[in-house]
C-alpha cells in the first residue's frame, strides 16, 4: 500500500494504473466502503475495461490510514469531499478526476424524493 500525507497524518491509498492522458482517472467513493481492501477487484475490472487508472483510499479510521481525530458528525462525508479528498487528488496530480458513487443498499422509502402527492418516488 501507498500513504499520503493530510495535514500530517497519514491516508492509505491504492492507485490502479491506466492511461491518466486518454481517461479521466477514476475515483471510487462508496458509503459504506471507507477502506482499500473492502474493495476488492472491483475497481480494477473497472479500470481494466475502461482502460483509465483509478484511485481508492481508506478514510481516516478505517483500513491503514491514521485513526479519528474526533467523533465523527453526520457532517463527515461532506467534511471528507470538500478537504481531504481535494488534498489528496492534488497531491497525486489528479487534475481531471471521474468520481464514481457507489451505493449498494436499496434506497428506502424515506430517503426516495417525495412528489407534491407525498408518495415517494418509485415506491407504490
Amino acid at each position: 500500500m501507498a500513504f499520503a500525507s493530510i495535514e500530517g497524518r497519514r491516508i492509505e491509498y491504492r492507485m490502479i494504473p491506466g492511461d491518466a492522458l486518454a481517461q479521466p482517472t477514476l475515483v471510487f467513493l462508496h458509503e459504506g466502503l471507507g477502506c482499500v481492501g473492502l474493495w476488492r477487484d472491483f475497481p480494477d475490472k473497472i479500470a481494466a475495461r475502461l482502460g483509465a487508472r483509478a484511485l481508492i483510499y481508506s478514510r481516516f479510521g478505517y483500513g491503514q490510514s491514521d485513526g479519528l481525530l474526533a467523533k465523527r458528525t453526520p457532517r463527515f462525508m461532506h467534511e471528507e469531499g470538500l478537504k481531504v479528498l481535494p488534498d489528496l487528488l492534488d497531491q497525486l496530480g489528479i487534475d481531471k478526476p471521474l468520481l464514481s458513487v457507489i451505493r449498494t443498499a436499496r434506497p428506502s422509502p424515506s430517503s426516495m424524493p417525495r412528489p407534491a402527492s407525498g408518495r415517494s418516488a418509485g415506491w407504490r
